[in-house]
């Protein structure tokens, strides 16, 4: 199990970025694809971390008038992570609602992804 949580750690601070309020350039899109490739998880399971973990740590933030910009520290972001899971069905439906606020990252993660891999 710690293992696992190693492996995620990464992926859970990159994927952050799409909580800030900022706009993502290239560069830091690339750097995120960069850290889902080499945590060897699929697109399917970044995704299910995105909306499993980091949407019901993180979403507030979105919808915060004045939200955080730097990014979140990585001790802070862990735990408030690990006080957010389980959310019951109805939190599932709301996050799930709520997608479109990052849709578009998403959706360039994605494609970044697959250019990379395709390149190898």
């Amino acid at each position: 199990m710690h293992s696992e949580l190693e492996r995620k750690k990464p992926v859970w601070l990159a994927l952050s970025e799409f909580f800030l309020d900022t706009d993502l350039d290239d560069e830091a899109m690339e750097h995120i694809g960069a850290v889902v490739i080499d945590s060897g998880y699929t697109l399917a399971e970044t995704k299910e971390i995105l909306m499993d973990n980091l949407f019901p740590a993180l979403l507030f933030n979105l919808h915060d008038v004045a939200g955080e910009w730097e990014g979140f520290p990585e001790e802070w972001l862990l735990k408030r992570i690990e006080e957010t899971q389980n959310p019951n069905f109805f939190k599932k439906l709301y996050h799930k609602a709520n997608f479109y606020l990052v849709k578009d990252y998403w959706n360039r993660l994605a494609e970044t992804i697959e250019a990379e891999q395709n390149t190898h």
